[in-house]
């Protein structure tokens, strides 16, 4: 569903609960107007040691996620993850996806909407490296 600053998953919202809920993530505070931050909880390491294979496994794909996203401001986040929406109706080009990135998000100038899918567009060439 497109919400206020982006695409919102209320499935993945559950599984973040039940994850609150093991004790693998906890959550910290943060200043108005930020939500809180996610981290590690203490049942985390238990699954660390227990999964080293998995971990291993998907290294690579959680660095390049953390690499490509983990430095973005909320509205960069909004910007990127509304191109991506709009980006899995695979049928439009790049700049009929940046309209509807504008359409969808009037705040965000069309220049803004068009680096945005661009950059979408470079992250999902890169990550096919990781398909198997």
């Amino acid at each position: 569903i497109l919400y206020k600053h982006g695409p919102y998953s209320f499935d993945l919202s559950n599984e973040l609960e039940a994850m609150q809920a093991d004790y693998l993530l906890d959550d910290e505070l943060q200043p108005y107007p930020y939500g809180p931050k996610l981290l590690p909880g203490k049942g985390s390491q238990q699954i660390k040691e227990k999964f080293p294979k998995t971990l291993d496994k998907y290294s690579k794909q959680i660095e390049f996620i953390a690499d490509k996203f983990g430095d973005k401001k909320v509205s960069e986040l909004e910007r990127l993850a509304t191109a991506l929406y709009v980006t899995l109706n695979p049928e439009e080009d790049s700049e009929d996806r940046a309209e509807r990135v504008h359409q969808l998000k009037p705040h965000i100038e069309i220049d803004d909407a068009n680096a945005a899918v661009r950059e979408v567009d470079n992250i999902i060439k890169e990550a096919d490296k990781f398909k198997s």
